[in-house]
């Protein structure tokens, strides 16, 4: 089993599959077939209608190594294998009912999200297909269930796995993913049902509910586009509301601002860990008792962010004081991610200029813009690189990070 499977994945690898190298397996594989013929109605013409090829395929000790993070021990496999080369009826019903029982067993698997050991997991064969048993799979943090699994066409390329999935209380603290510069705080859970499967896609309907900053999110239109490749691609839309924004300024690393924030993200894709395309709109929620303010620190945040640079306000001796954070009437902020560029603009419209942030004017007076500090995102719309958007993001989490030592 060393020698095949690595010459199939190098073959692989110029497909989009993962290289020969990150895959290490090893075991022993046995299998036994014998050819049959079954009773067809007269009318057939067709000899092959009459023949199908019934058999079991074993596969002892196996150990399967992926990439160096995935690794499955122990893995015992006993399949039933029907195959028939005619268009005539599922053969399976002719065939002993001992015959059509098989067993998966895994002894450990292991991943930097997943810890689970002793999977065993019953599999029958029927005139519909294959069924596999209820699948239970303890993470790091929460658990992820997999129920009522069935495929169509089995031993085919045109298979289609069909299941049921549940995510339970999962810690999003302990998962490592998003890399934010501070600590991510929530929960996430829910339903997706069904969870449709085959060579080319993964298609998931119900959503994810999350709890995010004392908010909700709700991830839905999840899929997965090329799963079995290694450039495989996660696609979904999230709607979040109800967030506490000096939390999540916290966890960010940005200047403080206060108040509460709703999102929407479309088409959001995600190719080997880091985003390709989407489109995202922020927006302010005004609450009851719930004061909307931002800070010096965060202007000039918001100025390196959307204009690659500071706002340049040196306030004179005693103004800094006076004037180190502001009360703000509106935030909206839209961005979109497309072929690698990267635009954002401000969602707030007033007598023809783009604001990302707005402040009620008092007597006609804006003191934001009385002070200088230009909010008004007023650059041509040029899209820059995504990685000099992340640049500029690393530059924030940096100067905040610094200023919070020494404060």
């Amino acid at each position: 089993l060393k020698t095949g499977p690595r010459e199939l994945a190098a073959e692989r690898s110029a497909s989009g599959f993962p290289p020969a190298k990150s895959l290490i397996p090893s075991g022993h594989i046995r299998s036994s077939v014998q050819l049959s013929s079954q009773a067809v109605p007269s009318s057939a013409r067709n000899w092959l209608d009459r023949l199908f090829f019934s058999g079991r395929m074993q596969l002892t000790g196996g150990q399967v190594e992926i990439n160096h993070s995935l690794r499955c021990r122990d893995v015992q496999i006993d399949l039933p294998v029907i195959w028939w080369p005619g268009k005539g009826k599922s053969p399976v019903a002719g065939t002993s009912e001992l015959s059509q029982k098989g067993r998966i067993r895994i002894g450990s698997i292991s991943s930097s999200l997943v810890s689970a050991a002793e999977i065993d997991l019953p599999v029958k064969l029927s005139a519909s297909g294959m069924t596999v048993g209820d699948l239970s799979l303890p993470l790091k943090t929460g658990r992820i269930r997999f129920e009522k699994i069935s495929i169509k066409h089995p031993f085919q390329p045109n298979f289609v796995i069909n299941a049921s999935s549940t995510v339970e209380n999962v810690d999003l603290s302990k998962l490592g993913w998003p890399p934010l510069p501070g600590h991510l705080e929530g929960r996430l859970w829910g339903q997706l049902t069904p969870v449709t499967i085959d060579r080319g896609q993964v298609v998931a309907a119900g959503h994810l509910s999350a709890s995010l900053f004392d908010g909700q999110a709700v991830i839905s239109r999840i899929a997965v586009s090329q799963p079995f490749q290694f450039k495989r691609k996660i696609e979904c839309n999230i709607t979040a509301k109800d967030m506490d924004l000096e939390k999540l300024t916290t966890a960010l690393s940005f200047g403080r601002v206060t108040g509460v924030l709703g999102a929407d993200i479309d088409n959001l894709v995600i190719s080997q860990g880091r985003p390709e395309q989407f489109r995202m709109k922020l927006y302010s929620i005004k609450k009851p008792g719930v004061k909307q303010s931002v800070s010096l620190a965060a202007i000039n945040d918001l100025q390196i962010i959307s204009r690659g640079q500071e706002s340049g306000l040196n306030l004179p001796l005693g103004l800094d004081l006076m004037f180190h954070k502001f009360s703000y009437d509106r935030l909206g902020i839209r961005c979109e991610l497309h072929n690698g560029g990267f635009i954002i603009r401000g969602d707030i419209i007033e007598n023809g200029k783009e604001y990302l942030i707005k402040q009620k004017e008092i007597l006609g007076i804006d003191m934001i813009s009385l002070l200088g500090i230009k909010l008004v995102n007023k650059s041509s719309v040029k899209p820059i690189g995504f990685n000099e958007m992340v640049n500029r993001l690393e530059r924030v989490a940096r100067k905040e990070q610094a200023a919070r030592k020494t404060n």
